[in-house]
């Protein structure tokens, strides 16, 4: 049985992975991944990340708790923590992404006794979602009775001058997910193709600087 080789993590990895280890510690290689795949599904289960990688740049995953999915369970592929074991690195490829075939990344969905319990998502598409900031449950905020307005924005076609540069470049459609206050206050943001995954997406940011100036205003946008 061939060996998968796994190179050490190289101080020039992008910055959102450095930012990843130092949140969540140094990634697994696929073989360390196997032999303590139990333990490590159980940890998620109790709410511990762990990073996973195939090689020592593009594809890295994060084993994650099944409630941290920002994506609906049913449209995503499910597999046994049996099934999963021996595929391991063939769902870390497909949980990335492969950008030769222009596949998009595809959280995999790992379940015990057919019930989910965690997840291999895109670590670069993690760690980018908590540096934007905290993550908000959308019932919770409902119940502490804020307000949260669901909004489609369509596709933008984008344009061109008479010299045929682009004026403004093309922009997928989505929804948008903005929770409100008591007092007026915009208080968290969530973006996604669904309106279930806005829901799901919806964030506290850190910093005003990390989002659309129209989050900050005293009044909803919409």
């Amino acid at each position: 049985m061939t060996t998968e080789t796994e190179p050490p993590a190289s101080p020039e990895l992008p910055t959102v992975y450095r930012r990843a280890v130092a949140r969540w510690g140094e990634p697994l290689g696929i073989e360390d991944a196997r032999q303590r795949w139990a333990d490590l599904v159980t940890a998620a289960e109790a709410g511990t990340i762990t990073l996973i990688r195939r090689g020592d740049r593009d594809d890295w995953v994060a084993l994650v708790p099944i409630q941290d999915l920002t994506e609906p369970v049913d449209q995503l592929p499910v597999w046994s923590l049996r099934d999963a074991r021996p595929k391991l690195g063939h769902l870390v490829v497909a949980a990335t992404g492969q950008w030769q075939t222009s596949s998009p990344p595809t959280p995999q969905v790992l379940t015990r006794r057919g019930r989910p319990v965690a997840a291999l998502v895109a670590a670069m598409h993690l760690a980018r979602q908590v540096d934007l900031g905290e993550r908000l449950a959308a019932d919770a905020v409902l119940m502490d009775g804020a307000t949260i307005t669901l909004t489609y924005h369509p596709d933008q076609p984008g344009s061109i001058n008479e010299d045929d540069d682009v004026v403004n470049e093309p922009e997928p459609g989505g929804f948008m997910a903005l929770a409100t206050d008591d007092a007026g206050n915009n208080i968290g943001v969530g973006y996604g193709a669904t309106a279930v995954e806005a829901l799901l997406g919806l964030y506290q940011p850190r910093q005003h600087g990390d989002l659309p100036a129209e989050l900050y205003d005293a009044e909803p946008p919409f």
